[in-house]
């Protein structure tokens, strides 16, 4: 008789990891300048009777849940489970996380994991634009994920001096005419509209005085 030999070829794919995420929209007050989303998920090798030789893992990222997935990194080592992902102007996005073992085999998706911004948007009430270097400009406190505004500022008799769609607003105190506008009191509205993944949310709408004391 004839004997055969041969040796069995693996084709079972490892489980799939379990995934987190945290970012700096997860605590009370947000601090980071850095927009970094940091991955975590579990060891298939330490959690799952079926598997025992993940050797590497295949982090995917979509702008949004309906976007397409794309693999934006690969981690060699069964221990490697931590990634951070630095999306310089934005913490949105989803994610999930393959295992894939010693002979290529690559696992389900795990949960996908979606992460929203965390917008903020405030105004000062009151601003001396005197030329001495400080406070000059009426503008916001350090905001982040904003796209636009729309504001407009108004005298105590409802003139409109002043308007700008631009985040950074800059109102040096003059009117329309660019002639400078008198002390006192100056009332606003605006409509901050975020970077947010709902393309058809509504601005979030600031009203409030604004006091101008040039102090000369």
């Amino acid at each position: 008789s004839q004997e055969v030999c041969g040796v069995p070829i693996d084709t079972v794919p490892p489980c799939p990891p379990v995934l987190r995420i945290v970012n700096d929209c997860d605590v009370a007050n947000p601090t980071a300048v850095d927009f970094i989303n940091s991955l975590s998920w579990s060891n298939p090798n330490e959690t799952c009777q079926y598997t025992n030789d993940v050797v590497e893992y295949r982090v995917y990222y979509a702008a949004n849940e309906n976007a397409q997935f794309d693999a934006i990194q690969t981690l060699f080592g069964a221990t490697d489970t931590t990634y951070e992902h630095d999306l310089i102007f934005t913490l949105q996005g989803c994610y999930y996380v393959t295992a894939i073992d010693s002979v290529g085999n690559e696992s389900r998706a795990s949960n996908v994991v979606c992460k929203e911004n965390c917008p903020d948007y405030s105004l000062p009430n009151v601003f001396t634009p005197n030329n001495d270097g400080t406070n000059d400009v009426f503008g916001p406190f350090p905001y982040r994920f904003v796209d636009r505004i729309e504001i407009q500022i108004f005298n105590r008799w409802g003139g409109l001096v002043f308007e700008t769609t631009d985040p950074e607003i800059n109102w040096d105190g003059t009117n329309l005419s660019g002639k400078a506008v008198a002390e006192g009191a100056y009332f606003y509205q605006c409509k901050v509209y975020e970077m947010v993944a709902d393309p058809n949310a509504a601005p979030i709408i600031l009203e409030g005085f604004i006091q101008l004391i040039r102090g000369n």
